[in-house]
């Protein structure tokens, strides 16, 4: 997984579990849609691309709203989409 915030990917299912844990843990909402999603699979991978919009409010009520051109791949081992491998970065302003 590799964010605009983060300084180094996160490998393997530990790791990203973990940062969604502490977002979860930490704000009392989140909200994430995609636009224009454009999706692609041949045999058992798959990818979309498109610009993810996240809501996040903390339990202050303080919040923030985020963009992002996010590519996520899928591989489908054993009849299950899991997800792979994800890469977000920001929009320029």
């Amino acid at each position: 997984m590799i964010r605009p915030s983060f300084k180094a990917a996160l490998v393997g299912w530990d790791a990203v579990r973990k940062i969604w844990m502490e977002a979860f843990t930490r704000n009392s909402e989140i909200s994430v849609t995609m636009e224009g999603p454009v999706v692609s699979v041949t045999n058992n991978v798959g990818w979309v691309v498109g610009i993810e919009k996240a809501r996040v409010r903390r339990a202050s009520g303080e919040g923030f709203d985020s963009a992002d051109l996010t590519t996520r791949t899928f591989e489908k081992p054993d009849g299950r989409w899991l997800v792979v491998h994800t890469h977000e970065s920001r929009i320029a302003e």
